[in-house]
């Protein structure tokens, strides 16, 4: 399949859902029950196919025959050959008909008034371009684990749910899960869309650029729920997600070198935290092996960063062979 499966026409909806699924057989039906069963009702489904080899195709294809018969176009699919979550998402945002921008992966689940109070707090904050919540956490065996929030702390705000100073929040950790937030499409006006390059961490790599140019808005409320397995519990997804911070702090400073010295931020403490933190992580794994491979990686990140600290936009921080070898490894 190529295409819409449904060719017939509705109003415009306000807000589109990107699923990316790539073999979801398993846990695909659930995500999507979650999206149709929400209370706000001005939203269309965008599920891109990155490549499946399993039943994901014909479990979608019977849940659109049944929707769209009741709702004209409510999900939208299509099908591309394996590119990863990053393009599945990217053509989906190509694909949108809404001006504001939902994304669920395959596995996790909303709550039924997710998109509701998102969409409550964009109508109450028309100079906010980004609005994201708190996310509970479950594993195969049903039981529930503390909220993002509550584990790693609330994201400062202002009383109206407004982040101060979002960019440098950011520096510190990823506080947005992707399932969590809601954009406006204007966002693309002034940045790009995720990032292909990168396996790990896109989303991070996407909220630090959007928060240069816009204010993001934080609710306390849970509005996901995050399916834990083990495809996402691996240590080494762990210090891959690091050194994804790496490359994107550095990517973004050679992008947007002029902005964020006009603000008057630095981020070498940041750079220096996260490449102590991969140091501890093989400390602590007894992982010495190809030690003298990854002290020069993590030599050459911060040798580059210094220099590029010096010299913002004379030199290259890293070179593309460098950054694809990683990123794409």
């Amino acid at each position: 399949m190529t295409g819409p499966m449904d060719d017939t026409t509705d109003s415009a909806p306000i807000v589109s859902v990107i699923i990316p699924v790539f073999n979801g057989e398993d846990h695909v039906a659930d995500t999507l029950q979650s999206v149709l069963s929400q209370s706000f009702q001005a939203y269309e489904v965008i599920i891109v196919d990155d490549g499946s080899t399993d039943e994901t195709a014909n479990i979608i294809a019977a849940y659109a025959r049944e929707v769209n018969s009741i709702h004209q176009r409510r999900i939208r699919y299509f099908y591309q050959k394996n590119a990863g979550s990053s393009a599945a998402r990217n053509r989906g945002i190509k694909e949108a008909k809404g001006e504001w921008l939902a994304f669920l992966d395959a596995d996790d689940l909303w709550l039924p008034d997710t998109l509701k109070k998102l969409t409550d707090f964009m109508c109450r904050h028309a100079d906010v371009y980004l609005v994201f919540g708190d996310s509970g956490s479950f594993d195969i065996d049903g039981a529930s684990f503390a909220s993002a929030f509550k584990k790693f702390g609330t994201p400062h705000a202002t009383d109206q749910g407004i982040l101060k100073n979002a960019f440098c929040q950011l520096l510190e950790r990823n506080f947005i899960l992707t399932g969590t937030a809601l954009l406006r499409k204007e966002v693309f006006e002034k940045t790009y869309p995720f990032d292909p390059r990168f396996r790990y961490g896109e989303d991070y790599d996407l909220w630090t650029r959007i928060s240069l140019f816009y204010s993001i808005g934080c609710i306390n409320d849970i509005v996901m729920h995050r399916r834990m397995h083990r495809h996402n519990l691996s240590r080494n997804n762990e210090v891959c997600f690091y050194f994804s911070r790496v490359f994107s702090l550095l990517k973004t400073r050679r992008e947007y070198g002029n902005l964020i010295s006009m603000k008057n931020i630095r981020i070498h403490k940041n750079i220096l935290k996260i490449l102590w933190r991969i140091l501890y992580f093989y400390y602590i794994k007894k992982d010495f092996s190809g030690i003298p491979e990854k002290i020069r990686l993590i030599y050459f990140l911060a040798c580059n960063y210094f220099l590029a600290g010096r010299k913002p936009h004379g030199i290259s921080m890293l070179s593309c062979k460098s950054e694809k070898e990683f990123i794409r490894s």
